[in-house]
């Protein structure tokens, strides 16, 4: 004859029972920890990150010639020649969203610094030119202080000759004590 227990006696609670765990055990516990993950964002606001600065690749014009004579067409980062110079401190991150707003594609070689093979800008060995329109997010840490130049790296004879390129200076971590700090780009001139 087997024995039914009395309706009014209640369960063990779960850490006194000494069976197995079931299906819906589990369930219940992962729900558990899945809610305990959402606690330190409730009533919180989750910003989007900030977005990556750009150097824009674009046809332009200069006043290379002397006052009085016309200006030249060229090909610039942010449409002049050379580009701007951009400035970070050694041990940072430089970041930047090229786009390419030229009739055709280019591409950043970080000339001297050392990064990994997929952000190093030869377009068609380490990555794929960007197309006329497209954009392309370069990403790296700076390593090494020092003066160092960005040019397009796809045809780069053309490219670099109408004015894609400009200055890279990775300050050291504690800046040395100078009157001034001017960098110098020379060109042949094509």
């Amino acid at each position: 004859m087997m024995k039914t227990a009395h309706p009014s006696q209640r369960p063990a609670p779960l850490s006194q029972r000494t069976s197995h765990l079931t299906r819906r055990h589990v369930l219940q516990a992962a729900l558990a920890t899945g809610a305990c993950s959402l606690w330190p964002r409730l009533g919180t606001t989750e910003t989007a990150p900030a977005p990556m600065p750009t150097l824009t690749a674009q046809a332009g014009t200069a006043q290379l010639a002397p006052a009085g004579y016309a200006k030249t067409a060229i090909l610039g980062f942010e449409g002049r020649v050379p580009g701007p110079t951009l400035r970070a401190r050694q041990g940072r991150w430089l970041e930047r969203r090229v786009v390419n707003r030229l009739d055709m594609a280019t591409s950043v070689h970080w000339h001297g610094v050392r990064l990994e093979n997929g952000m190093d800008g030869v377009s068609g060995l380490t990555q794929a030119p960007i197309a006329p329109g497209d954009s392309f997010a370069y990403r790296f840490p700076l390593q090494d202080a020092g003066t160092f130049w960005y040019h397009a790296h796809h045809r780069s004879y053309m490219q670099v000759a109408q004015g894609l390129y400009g200055a890279l200076i990775v300050d050291e971590p504690e800046r040395p004590d100078i009157d001034a700090d001017e960098a110098l780009l020379l060109t042949t001139g094509g």
